[in-house]
């Protein structure tokens, strides 16, 4: 368990940043000739980052218990009037997960330009000052589906051309795609070069021909980019599994605790100690004369004379909080107006250390009972212009994860640059999308279970319980 620095964030967004510029590019790039420099620059930078990252992961420090300031227990630290109020979705991994997901289509997008000679003749043609035109087919060879459908409408087909233009031009088109089983006398649209018949042209059914006369184009014709966005659907709906349900119900309710911080005056508890509990429950299993053992981890409070405040905050930042501030006490701010917060939602709490940094957490109703019979007005005075600062937090994944991750992603961008080269063949345009998806998913293994666990290291207050049902 490592601390997030400002290194390891930085690295981490621009690592970010130049990965999404991968993913996309082949989208709002699509007719782009080879070579992709584009893509080449974007690659190169987002392995640069996310070796940084990896290195800044390294030189991060663990977290150290805090020290208490001698002079609180003779003065205590004033409450700020200018509270965080964290965005309830943890953008970084939400992100990550997204692009993890959408790769793999921006993948296969790679894998859908033509190759071989069918694409360097394709390049040519668009380095040439194209044009498109309406021409008729004046022989057809066999129909070769492509595989991809067209709905009701059919199926789209592969076949070598010939078309002759109005100005009885005749191209030969290698491998075009059409609409339709290929025959004589159909009417098609060819991208071509005028004067330069020796080119041949490209028929292209699939998407709007004219796409090709610029490098900008987004492909929503002919269903190429359904799956990117059915890919980029199941990325956000995946993305919000990483989000604390609690943290979200809280994002508006915390709303009247940074403004009753702001009007000068709020519900506020001195915490002498923090402290990491895991307990182990022990209860009746699924099958009769079975047990099973529950852990439970959670953040105990001693606020004021209430002892044993459970504080509700993510599991896996628990050790980290009660390491870092376990030690150095602090204020537990909450609302004038709680009460108002709807239903039986925990109440959200911000604690705020001597020093200014400070987290979010929340208390359930049952906690909140207790603390206001132990003390029923808590107002204090908050002091204008003084701010709270959100605790840095930790890194989530070891360093060792996050090297293998950067791996297997920069073996996926390996295999795509015969592609992004011009050198592709009918392999190498599939291999990347293989690539992806094996690389989503033993990211998703490598990741998942670092971003869940809870670290049980020493340092917990280790409790047992057992159900009343159990024998002993």
């Amino acid at each position: 368990m490592r601390r997030s620095t400002v290194w390891t964030r930085g690295w981490g967004t621009a690592a970010l940043i130049c990965a999404a510029a991968v993913v996309l590019l082949p989208v709002v790039r699509f007719t782009a000739t080879t070579p992709r420099v584009d893509m080449l620059v974007a690659l190169a930078a987002a392995l640069v980052c996310g070796l940084g990252w990896v290195a800044a992961t390294f030189r991060a420090p663990a977290p150290e218990p805090g020290s208490l300031d001698p002079g609180v227990d003779e003065q205590l630290p004033p409450i700020p009037s200018v509270l965080p109020r964290p965005f309830p979705v943890p953008l970084g991994p939400a992100v990550a997960l997204a692009l993890a997901v959408t790769a793999v289509a921006s993948a296969s997008l790679v894998g859908l330009r033509p190759d071989g000679a069918q694409g360097a003749a394709l390049d040519a043609i668009q380095r040439a000052q194209p044009r498109v035109s309406t021409g008729t087919v004046v022989q057809a060879g066999e129909g070769e589906p492509t595989g991809v459908g067209k709905g009701r409408r059919g199926a789209y087909y592969f076949a070598d051309l010939r078309v002759e233009l109005a100005d009885g031009t005749v191209l030969a088109v290698d491998r075009g795609i059409v609409g339709s089983s290929p025959e004589e006398g159909m009417d098609v649209r060819v991208l071509h070069a005028p004067g330069r018949p020796g080119l041949g042209g490209w028929v292209d059914d699939g998407v709007d021909i004219s796409s090709y006369l610029s490098p900008w184009y987004v492909p929503l014709e002919g269903g190429t980019l359904m799956p990117f966005a059915v890919l980029l659907f199941a990325a956000c709906w995946a993305s919000a599994g990483l989000v604390n349900s609690e943290r979200v119900s809280a994002y508006g309710p915390r709303r009247l605790l940074t403004e009753d911080a702001a009007a000068g005056e709020v519900n506020a508890g001195y915490v002498d100690r923090l402290t990491a509990v895991h307990e182990a429950h022990t209860t009746v299993g699924g099958r009769a004369g079975s047990t099973k053992v529950v852990d439970r981890v959670w953040l105990s409070a001693d606020v004021d004379e209430v002892r044993g405040l459970e504080l509700r905050v993510d599991g896996a930042d628990v050790l980290a909080l009660a390491t870092e501030f376990g030690e150095t006490t602090g204020w537990l701010l909450w609302a004038r107006r709680w009460n108002m917060v709807n239903g039986t939602d925990p109440v959200p709490m911000v604690f705020v250390a001597p020093d200014g940094r400070s987290f979010t957490c929340s208390v359930l109703r049952s906690h909140m009972r207790r603390l206001t019979d132990a003390a029923p007005v808590t107002w204090e005075a908050t002091t204008p212009g003084a701010a709270a600062r959100p605790w840095e937090g930790v890194c989530r994944t070891s360093p060792g994860v996050r090297l293998t991750v950067v791996g297997l992603y920069a073996v996926v961008g390996a295999s795509l640059l015969p592609a992004l080269t011009g050198n592709a063949g009918h392999l190498t345009g599939y291999l990347p999308l293989a690539l992806a998806s094996a690389a989503s998913v033993l990211t998703a293994v490598l990741v998942a279970p670092a971003w869940r666990r809870t670290l049980p290291l020493p340092g917990w207050e280790r409790r047992r319980t057992r159900d009343a049902r159990v024998p002993a």
